[in-house]
């Protein structure tokens, strides 16, 4: 997240290329470096605070990059509570119009169905919840 913060308008560029280069050392056989659902939140965090055109999309290509990873194995966790959550925040505040409201509904429901949390995502306040990463 520090380079979220960082006012720096590579820094999601930066993130990105870590999040690859993670996943090449982890395939030229060093199991032990491989994302996280942390590392993927960090993207993602780092694309909300990005305000780029299309950063609600690359956040939703990254849920579902979580998502597919997990059921294969690759990842440890599926995506967590606070992913979903960012992601929420990101089409919120984005000028991204296509299917937006459509959008946003599709994961406050999601949120609520794997982790029982109905989100007042304009206050941050979680309300609720079965717990989750």
């Amino acid at each position: 997240t520090g380079w979220a913060r960082s006012n720096d308008s590579a820094a999601v560029d930066r993130a990105e290329i870590m999040l690859q280069h993670m996943w090449k050392l982890h395939d030229a056989g060093l199991p032990d470096i491989r994302p996280t659902v942390g590392s993927y939140n960090s993207i993602i965090f780092c694309w909300k605070h990005s305000r780029r055109p299309y950063a609600p999309t690359r956040v939703d290509s990254l849920l579902h990059e979580m998502g597919r990873f997990f059921k294969i194995g690759r990842i440890e966790k599926p995506p967590s509570h606070v992913s979903f959550r960012e992601a929420i925040k990101t089409w919120k505040q984005s000028a991204y119009s296509h299917n937006k409201s459509m959008r946003i509904s599709m994961l406050e429901r999601e949120l609520y169905k794997r982790f029982g949390i109905v989100d007042d995502v304009s206050k941050g306040v979680p309300r609720g919840g079965r717990g989750g990463n």
